[in-house]
């Protein structure tokens, strides 16, 4: 009988010093070896260590603070590894006859005219890549063709399941399900310079979780969907209050059935049209939580947090590494950081890797990804206040500049209806995007430039930064208009008004 098991098999896919190779986990937890997870899109590189650290913490999960910093300090031995993974075998095959890993058994080919017309191509697994026969605008947002990838390995193909399932959007529009935590969530893992000691980084002790949330409490149903199926009823639907760690973390939403060869490579797969239902919030322990959100407990209004078109990851950043909580506003940082904060990165810097994809114009399209490493000193836990005002800096400065292009516009009305009374066009509307545009495209350099060097008993000295940035946006975007002397006295106005709006939030302009 065919099998291969995430357990014992060769499925990571890494590198050390330009050498790629595809490693178990049994290997990278049982030995000290300097690899790095290894794909061709960031996106899916944190998926995969987002799927080893799920695996890790349901297989092995340490007991209490002491036993997971043995486990981060040294590597595991072979035997005790042999002797975790046998009673959780059969749920992490992915060629199991019943149980197959994050896939229902039972998904067949569907013919109809003597086609298979429940079939896509394993691009669509892989989010953002257009499906070969989709004519989607939304399916192709990274700008792929549909035939680039024919067939993948057992690894690719069990990653882009899980990312798909975990933190993408649904298989098929209206009539398929999202994740547990909605439609493109944020992820944020702790990186380390060792793959292995990064697993245990984001692997959350039990006297932890107990403490923090209700994920361990034992009326739960902890068996993976593919043993007992999601309710696909909406009459009935399954509580999140009921869904145990091993179920929510690996929770599939969909009907779907790899296509695999002779040659043990994944093709497609088989999906079958469905909802499944959750009443009520699971506390995924990666993703930020918009806790006002969750009090609220509307089932329109997803706590978790996603990536904003309009928005750098840094906007969103004191929700990745803080926890605040007041009657107007509040965000609550993923349960890994915070046992990160109190445990093995007591007293250390961090470094958090943040991702996730951007909605389009509708509930299930695609407008692009994001992805940013951010990393603070020693001390960070404390330092909410500074880098609050930091943030502020930032923000103010784009505010200023989009008050600016409104000022321009309001010159350039007056004018034209003084000489011609013609109708403002889109000009202004268009600089505004573009503005805002470039502004956040260059601030992600400048953040980081700052976060590497950042002395918080002096955050105001980095103003500055933001403040030549909106200048120079400013002066970039009305460059191809400065010849034309009918927009000459509003370019001026405008800029004057954006140098008194800086110099107001303590810029020196």
């Amino acid at each position: 009988m065919k099998s291969f098991n995430l357990l014992t098999e060769n499925w990571i896919p890494v590198q050390q010093q330009g050498q790629f190779e595809t490693i178990s986990l049994k290997r990278l937890l049982c030995r000290d070896e300097d690899w790095q997870i290894c794909m061709s899109r960031d996106d899916m590189e944190l998926a995969a260590l987002q799927l080893i650290v799920c695996i890790v913490q349901v297989v092995f999960m340490p007991d209490d603070e002491d036993c997971l910093m043995d486990a981060y300090k040294k590597p595991m031995n072979e035997a005790d590894y042999d002797k975790g993974i046998l009673s959780l075998m059969e749920w992490f095959d992915v060629l199991h006859p019943k149980y197959p890993f994050m896939q229902t058994a039972n998904v067949k080919p569907e013919i109809k005219n003597k086609k298979v017309v429940n079939w896509a191509s394993i691009q669509k697994l892989f989010v953002g890549l257009p499906e070969e026969s989709s004519t989607s605008e939304s399916s192709n947002a990274f700008f792929n063709a549909g035939d680039e990838i024919d067939c993948i390995s057992f690894g690719e193909s069990v990653i882009a399941l899980f990312q798909q399932a975990t933190n993408g959007f649904s298989l098929g529009g209206r009539f398929y399900s999202v994740g547990l935590k909605g439609s493109m969530p944020i992820t944020t893992l702790i990186q380390e310079s060792s793959l292995r000691k990064c697993i245990w980084c984001n692997v959350i002790n039990k006297d932890f979780l107990k403490e923090t949330s209700s994920l361990l409490d034992g009326d739960k149903n902890n068996q993976p969907t593919w043993v007992v199926s999601p309710s696909f009823d909406s009459k009935s639907p399954e509580y999140a209050h009921t869904i145990g760690l091993l179920r929510g973390l690996f929770w599939q939403p969909a009907r779907v059935k790899l296509d695999v060869d002779d040659n043990f490579q994944v093709k497609g797969f088989f999906k079958e049209q469905g909802m499944s239902y959750v009443k009520d919030f699971w506390q995924h322990p990666h993703t930020p939580i918009d806790i006002i959100r969750l009090k609220n407990n509307n089932q329109k209004e997803k706590p978790f947090l996603s990536a904003k078109q309009d928005l750098p990851l840094w906007g969103q950043m004191l929700s990745f590494f803080y926890t605040q909580s007041t009657e107007q506003e509040g965000f609550s940082r993923a349960l890994v950081v915070s046992h990160y904060a109190k445990i093995v990165g007591r007293k250390k810097s961090i470094n958090l890797a943040v991702g996730g994809y951007v909605q389009g114009n509708s509930t299930e399209s695609l407008a692009g990804r994001k992805h940013e490493m951010y990393s603070i000193s020693s001390g960070w836990e404390n330092q909410i206040a500074e880098m609050s005002l930091l943030i502020s800096y930032g923000l103010d400065a784009q505010k200023a500049l989009d008050y600016s292009i409104y000022s321009f516009g309001k010159e350039l009305r007056e004018i034209r209806i003084v000489r011609n009374k013609e109708k403002p066009s889109k000009l202004i509307t268009n600089l505004m995007n573009q503005a805002k545009n470039l502004y956040f495209n260059n601030s992600e350099e400048i953040f980081h430039s700052i976060m590497r060097e950042l002395d918080v008993n002096d955050v105001s000295k980095y103003n500055d930064n933001f403040v030549q940035l909106a200048i120079g946006t400013f002066d970039t975007i009305f460059l191809p208009y400065e010849h034309d002397p009918k927009l000459l006295k509003a370019i001026v106005m405008g800029r004057k008004e954006l140098i008194k709006k800086l110099m107001k939030i303590g810029g020196n302009a």
